[in-house]
């Protein structure tokens, strides 16, 4: 079935959704540099597109149960949501102004990444993807998420090896929100 051909693809789907993440963004450098903006704007009309079309495979990959192809999508959308919307959108309010950041459609790609790979025991994808998230609530759920599966799993070298020592996890209105320092 569709399942035996999705489950061989998704090295090669890795490799693809790196390709077109890397092509989009030499295109957007590209537009924006020769073109102009009315070049831009076009050119993230095109990633508005390419976000969709990325999200797309990502839930046909999700529902056949092919995560690693899963995982390389999301990771192509979130380069996608950078083109479209500007690297803003990615980046924690913390660095930037809320209002000036799209953060919720970030922090779903975000949170898509950190659940593949800690499907995958990709664990330092899966701290980096948790860390990134720009909605504190989500960035310290997963980050307790992850610990704790270490912790239930026995896996506590790999629980130590994580980068801990910059990161506070502080109290705010009950609120626990991982701070990188």
């Amino acid at each position: 079935g569709s399942s035996g051909a999705l489950a061989g693809g998704g090295s090669a789907a890795a490799d693809a959704a790196e390709e077109m993440e890397m092509e989009l963004m030499d295109t957007v450098e590209a537009a924006e540099d020769a073109a102009g903006e009315l070049g831009a704007r076009k050119v993230r009309q095109e990633a508005q597109l390419r976000l969709q079309f990325c999200q797309a495979v990502v839930l046909l990959f999700e529902r056949e149960g092919v995560t690693q192809g899963a995982l390389a999508f999301a990771r192509a959308a979130l380069g996608a949501a950078e083109a479209a919307y500007g690297p803003c959108l990615l980046y924690t309010s913390r660095l930037r102004p809320a209002n000036h950041c799209i953060s919720r459609p970030a922090a779903a790609l975000w949170a898509s990444v950190f659940n593949f790979a800690s499907e995958l025991d990709l664990i330092h994808d899966a701290y980096t993807a948790a860390l990134s998230n720009p909605l504190p609530e989500r960035a310290a759920e997963s980050v307790r998420r992850l610990a704790q599966s270490l912790v239930d799993r026995g896996q506590l070298q790999q629980l130590l090896s994580l980068p801990w020592a910059g990161v506070l996890l502080l109290s705010r209105n009950g609120l626990k929100e991982p701070v990188p320092v």
